[in-house]
């Protein structure tokens, strides 16, 4: 029964992952890529308009602002690279005139991606072992450690993503690692709690 009831719970959080926002474009530190929109109507492609771009941090503070430069059939292009790791919200904003138009370009600079997923997996096998010796020990207070150390390592992942990964699939994976863990620390709580009370 119980493993009926977390197989739904893990079910039922697919349409929370399946709602989340498109894909970002992940990018390393340091390197150069282009930030293009192309701009077009009912007529065809449009040129001689005016784009600008602006990167703005999770945290809404601007990084940066630049012209894009025009290049042919209505495509604008900037050239950017970063320094800095994280997730940045990108939007282009393009005017001819009295029209205006907007686009969104965000993208997400990784760094140490290899010592990053090491340490990643290295945590999660750390909880893995607590769980095993928690069920061989019978000992609640490790399963309970086990259930915290999953919740902490699948918050960094939805918060930061899982490297080389897509959104869905860190999202999927933060998800499933939140509702391992919940269940851990709900179960070494309640059987805690009554081995106190025998």
């Amino acid at each position: 029964m119980k493993k009926i009831i977390l197989f739904i719970f893990i079910i039922a959080l697919i349409p929370l992952v399946s709602a989340q926002e498109k894909d970002v474009d992940i990018y390393r530190l340091n390197e150069v890529f282009d930030l293009s929109i192309h701009l077009s109507d009912e007529s065809g492609d449009i040129t001689g308009a005016n784009c600008q771009t602006q990167i703005r941090r999770a945290n809404f503070t601007v990084k940066d602002e630049f012209t894009n430069t025009e290049v042919e059939g209505g495509w604008y292009n900037g050239t950017y690279n970063s320094s800095e790791p994280g997730i940045f919200l990108c939007r282009h904003n393009c005017t001819k005139g009295t029209d205006f138009t907007s686009g969104t370009c965000d993208f997400k600079i990784e760094d140490n991606l290899k010592v990053i997923l090491a340490v990643i997996i290295t945590i999660l096998v750390i909880a893995f072992i607590l769980l095993i010796v928690g069920i061989w020990q019978q000992d609640w207070n490790f399963i309970f450690s086990s259930g915290f150390v999953f919740s902490v390592i699948a918050i960094y992942i939805f918060k930061n993503g899982f490297p080389s990964f897509n959104n869905w699939v860190s999202n999927s994976v933060a998800l499933v690692l939140i509702g391992f863990g919940a269940y851990l620390l709900f179960r070494a709580s309640v059987q805690t709690l009554n081995e106190s009370e025998e």
